[in-house]
């Protein structure tokens, strides 16, 4: 109220509406700041994080795709530098996941998608979720003729306590939504059952 321009309370605010599960009234706030603030990348993050939570997927796909461009314009030399975002906060069951996605896929294990699942108390992360496709990986199927040259096999697999467990194969990059979706099946199936899919 006292000076509406001020971009840290403004952030501050929005940030804590969207801590409250108040997405609705958080967007409008976060879509403000960045009418004045087109370079700030945080908010645009911001923004497809509290699109999801109202189940606007296309305007977070929108927002997502306005993040990798200002990435790619090579303006902001902090996002230049950044590996990933957080693309989404949401809630299955009684624990907090956050899905980080990364920008490039570089190295030999690389990973596009990591849903990092709280333990149920949500103060660490108890195991991930990923979709990666690696360098050795690609090779091989590539040699079996399972893809063809200029393709890439993505793989979605768990990592608990107990170790790695391969969840499932995708032929070329799945959506962001459809990944999400096994990701949470994954995640209701082993605390439904105590163990995960092997």
């Amino acid at each position: 109220a006292i000076d509406s321009a001020y971009k840290d309370a403004l952030y501050n605010y929005g940030q804590s509406l969207q801590l409250k599960g108040s997405a609705k009234e958080a967007e409008p706030v976060f879509r403000s700041l960045h009418a004045r603030q087109k370079s700030d990348w945080k908010i645009l993050a911001k923004l497809v994080q509290v699109s999801y939570a109202q189940g606007k997927d296309s305007g977070a796909n929108a927002y997502a795709s306005e993040l990798y461009a200002l990435r790619k314009s090579g303006q902001v030399p902090e996002l230049q530098r950044e590996k990933m975002f957080v693309r989404e906060q949401f809630q299955v069951g009684r624990r907090k996941v956050f899905a980080l996605e990364y920008f490039d896929l570089v190295g030999d294990r690389a990973v596009r998608y990591s849903f990092n699942v709280k333990d149920k108390a949500g103060k660490d992360v108890e195991f991930k979720v990923t979709l990666g496709s690696y360098a050795e990986t690609n090779e091989m199927a590539l040699s079996m003729g399972e893809i063809k040259k200029g393709e890439r096999l993505f793989h979605l697999d768990a990592y608990t306590a107990g170790g790695q467990s391969l969840l499932g194969f995708y032929k070329g990059e799945p959506k962001y939504e459809a990944i999400r979706e096994d990701a949470r099946k994954y995640i209701v199936e082993r605390d439904g059952s105590g163990k995960g899919r092997k």
